[in-house]
């Protein structure tokens, strides 16, 4: 008896096991001594993704929660309705009370030390960084309160290039089957970041009766997109009433209309986005790059006039030019790029085999950090300079015979400082791009061929042969370009060992997708092996739908590259070229009205002793000894040319290709070391010829 009951037993427990794998049937909890999970599949996903999203707290949420607890202050109706909105739609786990307490806090501290700088001396703290310091207060306080909306409009704006494909997603399914709730839960599976979580909640509240039906969930969605993307609100419109027409041609033209409507509103977005780029590019190029560095010629004249007035000079130009004016180009610069609607899907390589974590790179066998490298050779050539400087202090450079005397310059020591920061970026930018940029261009290319493949497939499909057959005459038809290659492998899977054409593609170790990561290409094969249980014919017409709409998205994709090719062309202009060649001109124009000065004061000098015996009534107008010297002038617009081209490298790519961390580090090693290059030798050229010039003509008098 006792037997019967372990295996009864037994057998309850292999059943609540089952049960639990494939979450299929109820179980009555009373009685198991086991919990069991009463959760849906679509929901438990949601949950793991919400969960990995709690434990990634944001800075802005701990301070908000600690400033909470610290500090008890209610925000005005208004505020805190913003608020919480725009935290219910963006996930940030922030109260109303919590963001008012930590502007509240953030204010008071910046008041607090800009009283700490007033007991400050003049040469740590210059009245204009007492003034900045104050200013900060409310700057920062404001900014703190209107975050969580300026993050909910990024959200949004970043979403928009995922709706997209959301709608791909559902009209591809919706061709073949037309099941709305079923092209729902792929487009689900399928999406990707908020969307794609919105959308897993939807079938969720579905299977957990929140919701009667998937259409009554798609309407109350798509209401929250009214005001911010009403081309998806229509693009679902149109999908939901396909569902409603029993005629297949009405039914088909509709579908059309939801895929053709959204690119179409993507495509106009773009162009108001484009047109509206100018002014801000204007203010950008004009009073963030060349205005500050045109004045830098105003400032050696006026240390050497006002000096007496205006000690410690280059503490505010180091302040003004390497933090402020750096920070200021950088706020405008992340203004504009969250207004920037989403149209290209950024190329993910985290699961390619050969790609590496964003900051290591692979030598031969081994994967190393990049930062180590960058470090010791930036610091290496940094620190030479740095000791140079500090060794030819007590040393005076007339004394040194030619050619010596141009190692023993202060300038060109200044130099080599300026080349080792910008060699530790570039080498650093490099490093963490040269492998991996290989690994995306390829991608991209395969991506562009797709459509193609996808048609010649399709063709051979519709004439009845097998998928094997057709595949390995779409190889042959597609010999000369990329993606036959990802073609061919499949085909290999297929025959030499023995896999269905799900398992050619999904295989973990062999599957064809392994080398080919491409999101595009995983999602549109997953739909094109589900249509291959549907028979030849549903899967040739699934290709060809595919590509027909894969070809819509890359005609609005070029469409917005031209809109776009001026403003990057532009900005990429100014930094390999303008930039890095007018900062050389100011620096080398700063050095030589420098020397002319100097020059002038000496022979006034001479001048005076030889006629009069009195002083020299030009050392009553100006002071050369108060001036900034030009090899500190060099430091300070060096550095600032390095940021400045490192946030215009920044600039280019996210306008152009999205946010992408390879491609912006590929851009701006390419930026420094070339603009540095031009940097130096305008800086070389002018100073060497006006400053020969010069010292020739002085040299009459």
């Amino acid at each position: 008896m006792e037997k019967i009951d372990d295996a009864k037993k037994k057998h309850i427990e292999e059943i609540e096991n089952a049960l639990l794998q494939y979450n299929q049937g109820a179980i009555n909890p009373l009685s198991t001594n086991q919990k069991v999970s009463m959760t849906s599949r679509s929901y438990r996903e949601y949950k793991e993704e919400e969960e990995s999203q709690k434990t990634l707290r944001s800075f802005f949420e701990k301070m908000c929660s600690f400033s909470g607890k610290l500090l008890k202050i209610e925000a005005d109706k208004k505020t805190a309705d913003s608020i919480k909105e725009a935290a219910e739609f963006t996930d940030l786990r922030v109260t109303p009370n919590g963001v008012a307490a930590f502007a509240v806090i953030s204010f008071l501290f910046f008041i607090f030390c800009g009283m700490m700088t007033l007991v400050l001396p003049l040469f740590i703290a210059p009245g204009l960084v007492k003034v900045t310091v104050f200013l900060l207060a409310p700057i920062t306080a404001v900014s703190i309160l209107k975050y969580p909306q300026n993050y909910a409009t990024s959200v949004r704006i970043k979403s928009s290039g995922e709706l997209v494909m959301v709608v791909l997603y559902m009209v591809v399914y919706m061709k073949t089957t037309p099941n709305l709730e079923a092209a729902l839960r792929f487009a689900a599976t399928s999406a990707q970041g908020k969307i794609g979580r919105d959308l897993k909640l939807m079938l969720w509240k579905l299977e957990n009766g929140q919701i009667q039906t998937i259409d009554d969930g798609l309407m109350d969605y798509v209401f929250q997109w009214k005001k911010h993307n009403r081309e998806f609100m229509d693009a679902i419109e149109y999908i939901r009433a396909s569902m409603r027409d029993t005629n297949p041609m009405r039914r088909e033209n509709l579908l059309d209309k939801a895929m053709h409507g959204i690119l179409e509103g993507t495509d106009e977005k773009m162009k108001h986005y484009s047109r509206e780029l100018k002014m801000p590019i204007l203010v950008i190029h004009g009073l963030g790059i060349l205005l500050p560095i045109m004045g830098m010629v105003i400032f050696p004249l006026a240390a050497i006039f006002l000096g007496d007035s205006f000690p410690n000079m280059a503490t505010y130009l180091i302040f003004g030019y390497n933090i402020v004016l750096p920070l200021g180009v950088y706020v405008l610069m992340t203004n504009i790029l969250n207004k920037r609607p989403s149209t290209k899907a950024v190329v993910d390589i985290s699961n390619h085999p050969d790609a590496t974590a964003l900051d290591k790179m692979t030598i031969g066998k081994s994967i190393v950090p990049v930062w180590p490298f960058a470090l010791a050779i930036g610091s290496l050539i940094t620190f030479s300079g740095i000791f140079m400087l500090i060794a030819c202090m007590n040393v005076d450079a007339s004394t040194i015979m030619f050619p010596f005397s141009i190692l023993a310059s202060k300038m060109v020591h200044s130099v080599i400082i300026i080349i080792g920061i910008a060699m530790g970026f570039a080498i650093y930018f490099k490093g963490t791009s040269f492998q991996k940029i290989k690994i995306i261009q390829e991608i991209q290319r395969i991506e562009e061929q797709f459509e193609t493949a996808l048609f010649a497939l399709g063709n051979r499909l519709s004439g009845g042969s097998p998928i094997e057959l057709s595949l390995a005459k779409a190889v042959e038809d597609t010999k000369d370009l990329e993606i036959s290659g990802f073609m061919r492998v499949i085909v290999k899977n297929m025959s030499q060992l023995n896999m269905t054409f799900k398992q050619a593609l999904f295989n973990k170790k062999y599957g064809a997708l392994r080398h080919y990561p491409s999101k595009l290409i995983k999602t549109v094969m997953q739909s094109i092996s589900e249509s291959v249980d549907k028979g030849t014919k549903a899967t040739s017409l699934t290709m060809l739908i595919i590509s027909e709409y894969l070809r819509g998205i890359r005609t609005t994709q070029e469409k917005i590259d031209d809109i776009l090719s001026e403003t990057t062309s532009s900005m990429k202009f100014q930094a390999f070229v303008l930039v890095p060649m007018i900062s050389g001109v100011v620096v080398s124009t700063a050095q030589i009205i420098m020397q002319m000065m100097v020059n002038i004061q000496l022979k006034m000098d001479e001048l005076s002793a030889v006629s009069t015996g009195t002083g020299n009534p030009l050392e009553m107008m100006i002071s050369v000894d108060a001036a900034t010297p030009p090899w500190v002038l060099q430091l300070i617009v060096g550095i600032y040319v390095i940021e400045i081209l490192i946030l215009l490298a920044m600039f280019v790519t996210k306008i152009s290709e999205g946010d992408s961390k390879v491609k912006q580090n590929d851009l701006a090693w390419q930026v420094l070391v070339i603009g540095i290059i031009m940097y130096l030798v305008v800086l070389t050229i002018v100073s060497v010829i006006f400053g020969g010039l010069i010292a020739q003509a002085m040299s009459i008098f």
